[in-house]
């Protein structure tokens, strides 16, 4: 069984793993935090990501009641904001986008037992603000639970 908290666990790991293999060393801020050890990214003068997972519906995907064979389908979408300081153009943002974008569009969860499918990814440029130039990236995530 998968619930929203294990979902957002599992993608979050996902999303370690991925910065992991390509040496991604840029502050990342998971859900609802503010800093890393005390830090707050927006603070500093680096690039630095804001990864997000919100369940937005879902319901059965099929007839049968016996429990531990009714399949339930949720989708949801992982926000991957990529920020780079302003006033040093817009390709460190959008590359950091288009780099995630590639790895998780059309995948599946490496660190899941569930199903977790990423989906389509869109790359979204943000007007500045502050001393940031956030792009978000939106990947469509579905989720299937058997319960």
């Amino acid at each position: 069984m998968t619930d929203v908290l294990e979902a957002t666990d599992a993608i979050y790991k996902d999303w370690l793993a991925y910065a992991a293999a390509n040496s991604i060393v840029d502050p990342v801020l998971f859900g609802n935090e503010d800093s890393v050890e005390g830090v707050k990214p927006e603070d500093g003068e680096d690039p630095w990501y804001r990864v997000t997972y919100r369940e937005a519906a879902g319901g059965r995907a099929n007839l049968n009641g016996r429990v531990g064979t009714r399949r339930y389908e949720r989708l949801g979408f992982l926000a991957i904001q990529c920020f780079s300081p302003v006033n040093t153009g817009t390709k460190t943002a959008l590359t950091m986008a288009r780099d995630a974008r590639d790895h998780f569009e059309d995948s599946r969860s490496a660190t899941s037992s569930s199903t977790i499918v990423y989906l389509n990814a869109d790359v979204r440029p943000q007007e500045p603000d502050g001393k940031w130039f956030p792009v978000l990236l939106e990947v469509s995530v579905e989720v299937t639970d058997i319960k």
